[in-house]
């Protein structure tokens, strides 16, 4: 519990200084998704060059076809080498980066995590930070409902650097249910979304779907089903009184792993 109320601490300084109530990633390996296409127009601003020799191991067991590019490893690793330089040191990190997203799947799942430690804290005799921690999730979910795009149905993550929402369509979108008690329209408005989804592939959740111009079917977060991201979703469906919903996801990941 303490390790986790640290770490909790860590997210809300080092990556919202600003306390805007939205975790940002200076990594795409930090958010889980990395080759994700709501991050290409971030990172085509990224220069290539690196001083760590780059062995793409994950090469030797996966096709090429399934991963990302080398270029876009070139883009990684000089951002690890920039991090490097500083010394680790969040608030330097923080004014380097050339990648800097406010990231919506982060926080939701940060959010949630929070509501964990609240009933956590009277059973291990800390009580005195329930507090603390309602303030972080009550800033969180002002954050996160401030990303929520009627017209897209769906929430938003941010790009700090350009200071534009990011609106290419993944998983992250819906990623927001798992924190959040919508009203009525914007259940009715995401559901009937996530139904468009669905209904374009033959097991869903895609992490990009098929009717956007980045959707590649074999490319990790770019169009394949993600089986935790699944089971997010369905703990934020339910959430919300979408049944139905989480319980179509539900069928496809069995039939998924069937």
């Amino acid at each position: 519990y303490r390790a986790g109320l640290k770490w909790h601490r860590w997210w809300m300084t080092a990556r919202d200084p600003e306390r805007t109530g939205l975790v940002a990633i200076l990594h795409n390996w930090e958010s889980g998704s990395d080759n994700s296409p709501a991050w290409d127009d971030a990172f085509s601003r990224v220069p290539t060059t690196t001083t760590t020799v780059i062995k793409r191991r994950d090469l030797g067991h996966v096709d090429a076809g399934m991963r990302p590019s080398d270029l876009d490893y070139s883009r990684y690793i000089h951002l690890v080498d920039a991090y490097r330089q500083v010394g680790w040191d969040p608030a330097r990190q923080w004014a380097i980066a050339p990648f800097k997203i406010a990231e919506v799947q982060m926080t939701a799942i940060l959010a949630r995590a929070t509501e964990d430690l609240i009933a956590l804290a009277p059973v291990y005799g800390a009580a005195a930070d329930a507090d603390e921690l309602r303030a972080m999730l009550a800033l969180m979910r002002a954050g996160l409902m401030r990303q929520w795009r009627p017209a897209l149905a769906r929430f938003v993550s941010r790009d700090l650097v350009a200071g534009a929402d990011i609106e290419t369509p993944t998983q992250a979108g819906f990623v927001p249910l798992l924190a959040l008690d919508l009203d009525a329209a914007q259940r009715a408005a995401i559901g009937g979304e996530l139904t468009r989804w669905l209904d374009s592939v033959k097991i869903g959740v895609p992490s990009t779907p098929p009717f956007s111009p980045a959707f590649e079917a074999k490319r990790y977060w770019r169009g394949p089903v993600w089986i935790v991201i699944n089971w997010l979703l369905i703990l934020g469906l339910e959430r919300n009184g979408m049944t139905a919903l989480a319980d179509r996801v539900r069928r496809d990941s069995v039939a998924a792993v069937e």
